[in-house]
């Protein structure tokens, strides 16, 4: 994990990265990427199926963080409240 080096009576070191620690952190991104596309994956079946409207898909979206890396501005300006009204399931 992260070492800091310190000597007697000196300041603390810049902490060192170990090779142990950056392969977990490269695993934990790449546990959080699948999950953002079996999330994106999700969503796109809801919506084609019709269990979700296409702004709730969009909302959801921005809920699980999906949203951010499409770009949609007008969804992402809006808040919880603003789209209370949105039926989420399809009749």
């Amino acid at each position: 994990m992260l070492d800091i080096q310190t000597s007697a009576g000196a300041q603390a070191r810049k902490p060192t990265i170990t090779a142990d620690y950056a392969l977990a952190a490269l695993r934990v991104g790449a546990i959080r990427t699948r999950l953002l596309v079996a999330e994106a994956d999700t969503i796109g079946v809801a919506l084609r199926d019709g269990w979700v409207s296409p702004e709730g898909a969009m909302l959801w979206a921005r809920d699980c963080g999906v949203l951010d890396l499409v770009g949609d501005q007008d969804i992402k300006a809006g808040t919880s409240e603003d789209f209370a009204d949105i039926e989420w399931m399809t009749a």
